[in-house]
């Protein structure tokens, strides 16, 4: 490997497929904190890009993927590595790439990274942090409606088991049937390890 790299800018998840106008959009998310929409019929030609986040590096811009719902895009930042960072949450109409609304991650919550995919459903975004926080948003202005802190300790599970929460990272909750089910625990990158998988109601309980 070269000494020096390079800038860590790559696609770290999968691409969406919309539609706007009755054409089709792939909608793209970069480490560099930039959402990119592009036309697959001209080739992947750039129709918009917009920069949410400065990115760069572990934990840095857009880790794990969007979720869209209707005309609207939303993309967690990450950005705890950079002095100007800018973790939260962002949403994008999808036809042009203008910002609706953002929402900062909160203060004193622990690790603020946002590098989990996020998960939409006509109404609400779910967004995770690596500090160990699941947090509903309103889809409409970016409220946060619901915030649950997993780091503790669960001693009545299912399966009559102990168990433990910590960081979030990787894979968004899935979303099916009125409940919300997520996994929490992500022991790298000075992440608190967990071994718990929750399942919600959709109003956070």
């Amino acid at each position: 490997c070269p000494e020096n790299p390079g800038d860590d800018y790559d696609f770290g998840s999968s691409t969406l497929l919309r539609q706007v106008g009755g054409r089709d959009v792939i909608l793209a998310s970069q480490k560099s904190g930039v959402v990119y929409a592009l036309d697959p019929e001209q080739r992947g030609k750039v129709i918009w890009k917009t920069r949410i986040g400065v990115g760069n590096g572990l934990l840095g811009g857009i880790g794990w993927g969007m979720a869209a719902e209707g005309q609207t895009v939303y993309a967690a930042i990450a950005d705890i590595n950079k002095p100007d960072g800018t973790p939260g949450l962002y949403a994008l109409k999808i036809d042009t790439g203008e910002k609706i609304w953002s929402t900062p991650a909160p203060q004193n919550a622990g690790n603020r990274a946002q590098s989990s995919a996020v998960s939409a459903m006509p109404g609400i975004a779910f967004s995770a942090s690596f500090g160990g926080h699941l947090r509903a948003y309103s889809t409409k202005d970016g409220a946060i409606v619901w915030d649950f802190d997993a780091v503790q300790t669960f001693a009545n599970t299912v399966n009559g088991l102990p168990g433990k929460g910590g960081a979030f990272n990787g894979g968004g909750p899935a979303i099916a049937n009125g409940m919300v089910v997520a996994t929490s625990g992500y022991a790298f990158a000075g992440g608190q390890g967990g071994n718990i998988l929750m399942a919600f109601s959709v109003d956070g309980k």
